[in-house]
């Protein structure tokens, strides 16, 4: 969020070392501070974004327009990939037949939604249904510019200096059928 944050800050001119930026923790607590004026702005992803929407708080901006981060993944040791390749491949498998099921099925995920967020207006479901959508890619894959770009910042951010192959960190030959 902290680089989503100085993207958005930056590319709208406003110089990201003239703002004061606080880590608060979960987003219930980033949407209680700016309900009770304690900060002036946040980043808010769904359900909050839509609840501070409804409060009569201003959307600034869609970072999604600002910035392209992938924000899930899957992840496991280089010793499981080698030690049981079918087992991650039936993983990655579930999981993409589980994003097209997401992705195609909106009256069968809502009801999921609304037992997982504990929400009961459906209407309110059905926006952060839509708004999702804007951020999902057809099978959950990242371009290798996008993934190459994110491992350069996440090594700027933690000041190291040794470059790393794209290949070393995101390994999308899961995703394809065995020959």
């Amino acid at each position: 969020m902290d680089h989503a944050t100085r993207r958005m800050l930056q590319q709208s001119g406003v110089d990201p070392a003239g703002v004061t930026l606080v880590t608060l923790g979960p987003q219930s607590n980033v949407f209680t501070a700016l309900e009770a004026r304690r900060i002036t702005a946040g980043l808010l992803i769904p359900p909050y974004n839509f609840l501070a929407y409804r409060r009569g708080l201003k959307n600034l901006g869609f970072a999604g327009s600002f910035v392209s981060i992938p924000t899930t993944g899957l992840v496991t040791m280089r010793e499981r990939l080698e030690r049981a390749p079918d087992q991650v491949r039936r993983m990655v498998r579930a999981l993409a037949r589980a994003r097209a099921f997401a992705r195609e099925q909106k009256a069968a995920v809502l009801p999921i939604l609304k037992r997982f967020l504990k929400l009961e207006d459906d209407a309110f479901l059905s926006e952060i249904y839509d708004y999702h959508q804007k951020a999902e890619t057809p099978d959950g894959r990242i371009s290798p510019a996008l993934a190459a770009e994110t491992i350069r910042e996440a090594r700027e951010a933690e000041g190291l200096t040794r470059e790393t192959p794209v290949g070393q960190v995101f390994d999308v030959s899961y995703l394809e059928p065995r020959r």
